[in-house]
């Protein structure tokens, strides 16, 4: 199954490359295999099938400056 077939199917709609999570961990979509979305995540080499329906798209971060940790969600304090 392709992700446009995943997108048929399940009526989400992800690309290669796009950031998302899943279990709470952060990854970059890889493609797709049978009707699951593979995801590098963070860390990893190798990626890992996922439930389409348990990927969500990651929320976008906003510009850090140096030394800033503002739109880092749970950041520890400077």
């Amino acid at each position: 199954m392709s992700l446009r077939d995943i997108r048929e199917r399940y009526g989400v709609s992800f690309e290669r490359g796009n950031r998302v999570m899943c279990g709470g961990r952060f990854g970059t979509v890889a493609g797709a295999t049978d009707s699951h979305i593979r995801v590098k995540f963070d860390g990893r080499q190798i990626s890992s099938p996922c439930d389409p329906l348990e990927v969500q798209a990651a929320p976008r971060a906003t510009r850090l400056t140096p030394g800033s940790t503002a739109s880092i969600p749970n950041a520890p304090s400077a």
